[in-house]
């Protein structure tokens, strides 16, 4: 099998094109995530600004958008394998994909319990801010592996 390093063509190009947007568009999610959150923890939890916390929601809303744009261009990603590699690379590489459309689609969710709760107005529930630390960990662990897998592969 050949290593991702090595294949060429329209179809790797197209591939690799949508693993950049797909990066590209999940670390802009993160940071306005973390923009918006960094408002968020100036107000004060036992007098909350029930109008700060509200605008912060239209903050952590673009991040969902962004968040969404990158799975959209995993999703593109799992489309386009089997005409951008070979057989056998293409069958490995899909599983790992979809691992990171699954892992995207639970930092979405997480950030959308946290809208909730600034839209009603209300400081994020300890449960939903548990749920996005998850989410963020996820992610930030798989950036490691593949850049690990990566380094590897001759990238």
């Amino acid at each position: 099998m050949r290593a991702l390093s090595e294949v060429s063509g329209p179809g790797a190009e197209g591939y690799f094109e949508a693993m950049r947007t797909a990066s590209a568009e999940l670390l802009r999610g993160i940071g306005k995530y973390f923009v918006a959150m960094a408002v968020v923890e100036e107000v004060d939890i036992l007098r909350p600004n029930d109008d700060v916390l509200r605008a912060s929601a239209a903050d952590v809303r673009e991040a969902l958008v962004h968040i969404g744009d990158s799975i959209d261009s995993t999703r593109r990603m799992v489309e386009i394998l089997p005409e951008a590699f070979p057989e056998p690379l293409a069958r490995f590489m899909t599983p790992r994909v979809e691992l990171n459309i699954a892992s995207i689609g639970r930092l979405q969710a997480a950030a959308s319990s946290i809208v909730d709760d600034l839209e009603a107005g209300r400081y994020p529930g300890m449960v939903n801010c548990e749920a996005m630390n998850r989410g963020l960990e996820e992610v930030v662990w798989t950036f490691i592996t593949h850049s690990q897998l990566n380094g590897s592969e001759g990238f």
